[in-house]
């Protein structure tokens, strides 16, 4: 399987494990919706710094997404992943968490 399927399936696959839209990981890491959708569904080459900010926004290493091995989830017990699951339901709610 070539590398940009496995980084795309990865996205998606880890993507809806923490139940976020093509939306809001797409505001997390900084690219378009229609890139992200691109990506995901039609696989293609990407940068290592999109690489990086979509492992970033999804709490994981560029590694990860580019492992074969089965998706794992995230460690949501960390303090990074508190604030970033607060900031998704606030987001949800239509609130905004303000940056420390």
């Amino acid at each position: 399987m070539a590398l940009k399927h496995i980084v795309a399936k990865q996205i998606k696959t880890v993507r809806l494990q923490m139940g976020l839209t093509q939306a809001e990981l797409a505001r997390r890491a900084g690219i378009s919706i229609r890139y992200l959708s691109r990506l995901e569904t039609e696989p293609q080459n990407l940068s290592l710094d999109v690489l990086e900010e979509i492992a970033k926004a999804l709490r994981m290493s560029p590694a990860d997404l580019l492992s074969l091995q089965k998706s794992k989830k995230p460690d949501e017990s960390t303090p990074e992943s508190l604030i970033m699951e607060a900031q998704r339901l606030l987001d949800l709610a239509g609130h905004s968490l303000k940056s420390r």
